[in-house]
C-alpha cells in the first residue's frame, strides 16, 4: 500500500528537518491555452493514454484543462491559472527553440523543500485529487501545498540552494 501524504504527513515530513531547499532552474515552456486543447485534450509526451476532452494527461495524472499549458523539458504538460503561473514565473525574453511555445524562469525567490520518498505514495496535502508516484520520487512541498516529481526528472528541473 502506498505512503499518504495528507496534511498531518506533510507537517510531519516538514517539521523532521530532513528535506532540502531546492529551487527550479529549468526553463518551463507555455502557452495559451486553445479552443483545440479544451477540445481534444492534451497528452504529456512518454504517456501511452488516448486524449479527453477538457484533460491534461500529466505524469502525475490527469488533470482538467485551464488557461496556461506548461511543457518541461522532457515533453510533460501540466495546465495552470494565469494567477498562479505570474505568482512563480518571470517570462524571458530568449526565443524558444520551440514554436509556438515560450520560455519562462521561476523567480529566483520561488524556493521550495524536496525529499526524496523511498516507497510509493500519494499526495492528497492541498489537492482536490490525489497525486502518486513511485517510490525513489520526490516529493516537493512549500507551506500547505505538496507534489510529486518523478526520479527521472528532479536532477532536469531542481539544484539545491
Amino acid at each position: 500500500m502506498a505512503l499518504i501524504i495528507d496534511m498531518p504527513k506533510l507537517l510531519e515530513i516538514q517539521a523532521s528537518g530532513l528535506a532540502t531547499r531546492v529551487w527550479k532552474y529549468a526553463p518551463t515552456y507555455w502557452r495559451y491555452s486553445t479552443r483545440e486543447d479544451v477540445e481534444y485534450g492534451l497528452v504529456s509526451r512518454g504517456l501511452n493514454i488516448s486524449p479527453r476532452s477538457v484533460i491534461v494527461q500529466t505524469l502525475e495524472g490527469p488533470k482538467e484543462m485551464d488557461e496556461i499549458i506548461c511543457m518541461g523539458l522532457d515533453g510533460e504538460l501540466w495546465p495552470t491559472s494565469i494567477k498562479d503561473f505570474c505568482l512563480s514565473k518571470v517570462i524571458s525574453d530568449k526565443p524558444s527553440d520551440i514554436p509556438g511555445w515560450r520560455l519562462s524562469y521561476n523567480k529566483p525567490d520561488d524556493l521550495c523543500w524536496a525529499i526524496q520518498v523511498d516507497e510509493d505514495f500519494t499526495v492528497t496535502a492541498g489537492h482536490s485529487k490525489p497525486l502518486s508516484q513511485k517510490a525513489g520520487a520526490y516529493l516537493l512541498f512549500k507551506e500547505k501545498w505538496a507534489w510529486p516529481v518523478a526520479e527521472l526528472l528532479f536532477p532536469l528541473y531542481y539544484r539545491p540552494v
